[in-house]
């Protein structure tokens, strides 16, 4: 069983007086996109983490089966509470979970499983594999983790983040080169939602 964890707790400061989770692409919003593709892909199960204006986030997202809404109640202390919140309430056939942000609509249902798929041939190298999309000196979303890494992120200082855990298991990481910008192109302010808005029609 695969779990993915939807970060979408967060302030949007950048974006002003609007929440960027809330704001239109399509026929949905931001944060329902995000959860529409990750439900058409192999995921089994999709917690979304909310803190800020979580009753107008979550709005229309009971109607996917497989979600469940998590509150993260310290959500100003930083995105590492909001991932403690989630791994905190995986359930305990969880194989691994994917560490995903609730403001990247652009990554398809099929770049989802593609990262499955690359974490299952790392199965081979490693019984307890992360991996994680790559290009150049950049590094994007999903992460996916063993389940084996809940204690290590619970544990973890809430000022920290994923690079703190692969970094303390180095030997575990197997990073993948991807030719996709979807991985690395998330929303924070009017100009990279206009450019999304452009580029999605």
């Amino acid at each position: 069983m695969f779990n993915a964890i939807v970060l979408a707790a967060g302030l949007s400061t950048r974006m002003g007086a609007r929440n960027k989770l809330t704001l239109s692409l399509q026929d949905k919003t931001i944060i329902s996109t995000v959860v529409h593709n990750l439900s058409q892909s192999t995921v089994d199960q999709i917690t979304v983490v909310v803190g800020h204006e979580h009753g107008v986030i979550t709005k229309g997202l009971n109607s996917f089966p497989q979600v469940q809404i998590v509150l993260n109640s310290l959500y100003e202390n930083g995105q590492m509470t909001s991932i403690k919140a989630g791994v905190g309430a995986l359930p305990p056939q969880c194989e691994g979970f994917l560490i995903c942000l609730g403001d990247m609509p652009s990554i398809t249902s099929e770049e989802y499983n593609f990262m499955l798929e690359h974490y299952k041939s790392s199965l081979a190298k490693t019984d307890t594999p992360v991996v994680r999309p790559i290009h150049s000196d950049r590094v994007g979303h999903p992460v996916v983790f063993h389940n084996s890494y809940k204690d290590d992120i619970l544990n973890a200082p809430i000022t920290s983040d994923c690079k703190l855990i692969i970094g303390k298991n180095i030997d575990h990481y197997y990073p993948i080169t991807v030719g996709s910008d979807n991985f690395f192109r998330d929303i924070d302010n009017e100009s990279e939602y206009n450019h999304l808005i452009q580029h999605s029609s």
